[in-house]
């Protein structure tokens, strides 16, 4: 049977050694949890919702890829409460109107993202320069991703850590769900018969489609037309 590295609900050395990893690395890809967690499970968690911690882990598939990996969430607060701590009030407000111009204003091919151009001059309290530091961090830390081509988008810390704040921040209709998993999906293959909003994820749709031609929306039925060439 699976090793017990711990006894049930105890905070130990190991847990410390979790938490310093995920301080450091931010997020854990599918690979590099699963050995931890088979060592670990389920006491894992238990262990980290304890008293002194407050912790848990939490397993996420990426939007753009379909890849799992692992977060650590507080359990104690909210993330906007923390991330009000880490960055300056005009870092956050720069923060917040990304994601804000992501979901507010998606745009109409699905990318789920936004250029930086706009955003280096949005908050007048921060310069250009100043303005393009805070984006780095935020996705060094992962809060944002950027593309090669400087696009942004939502990262894989906030796909977690931010739910509850994007579910009560914004109406159900601006965050739509994918067709066949039902979650969020804001990088979306659309489909592009009149009339139907179908989104799925494009790692959905690859399952979905299985290499065929012939795929049908799984909302409206109808054939599903590839993208137009960029």
């Amino acid at each position: 049977g699976r090793s017990r590295t711990m006894a049930e609900g105890r905070f130990t050395d190991v847990h410390r050694a979790l938490v310093q990893l995920f301080l450091s690395r931010k997020v854990l890809d599918e690979k590099d949890a699963e050995a931890i967690y088979d060592q670990l499970a389920p006491e894992m968690n238990e262990g980290l919702r304890s008293a002194c911690a407050k912790l848990e882990m939490r397993c996420a598939v990426s939007d753009s890829t379909g890849a799992s990996y692992w977060v650590m969430v507080s359990t104690a607060d909210d993330a906007v409460s923390r991330l009000a701590t880490q960055y300056s009030p005009h870092e956050l407000k720069l923060f917040k109107a990304i994601i804000d111009k992501i979901i507010e204003e998606p745009d109409p091919e699905g990318s789920g993202e936004v250029g930086t151009s706009w955003a280096l001059n949005f908050v007048p309290e921060l310069s250009g320069t100043k303005a393009e530091q805070a984006i780095d961090t935020l996705v060094a830390d992962m809060w944002l991703s950027k593309s090669r081509e400087g696009k942004l988008s939502i990262g894989r810390r906030s796909y977690v850590e931010l739910r509850s704040y994007l579910t009560d921040t914004f109406r159900p209709e601006q965050l739509p769900q994918c067709a066949l998993c039902k979650e969020l999906v804001l990088k979306a293959a659309m489909c592009r018969h009149e009339g139907c909003t179908a989104r799925l994820h494009h790692h959905c749709l690859q399952r979905w489609s299985r290499g065929s031609s012939n795929v049908k929306c799984p909302a409206c039925k109808a054939l599903w037309a590839p993208a137009p060439p960029v």
